[in-house]
């Protein structure tokens, strides 16, 4: 039992160093921030557990997502229905019909 206790620790061991080898081959960025927005941005990383790094990879990666979420939404709008032709007439009639809908909210 004794050497898987020490199999155990030289994994973990081996898990560590990889892991700071990785963080340290990763390309850097440095940017200055306000001192109001860093402490803010730091705030919010130890609140999370996270270093300021990981905090800042995950906005991101957050921001990314949303992003493809988005143009997804826009995409699946535009297939939804068959498409409309545009005209100077279908211009002309929702010209029209703003201008009546104004009338009669007595909005002008």
């Amino acid at each position: 039992m004794s050497q898987a206790h020490s199999f155990n620790i030289c994994a973990d061991t081996r898990v560590k160093y990889l892991s700071e080898v990785w963080k340290q081959s990763k390309p850097s960025m440095s940017i200055n921030l306000h001192a109001e927005l860093e402490t803010k941005l730091r705030a919010r990383a130890e609140a999370e557990g996270l270093t300021v790094e990981d905090y800042v990879e995950r906005l991101v990666r957050d921001d990314e997502q949303a992003g493809d979420e988005l143009e997804a939404l826009a995409l699946e709008g535009l297939n939804s229905r068959p498409p409309i032709a545009l005209g100077p007439g279908y211009w002309e009639e929702k010209h029209r019909r703003l201008n009546e809908r104004l009338k009669t909210t007595g909005s002008q």
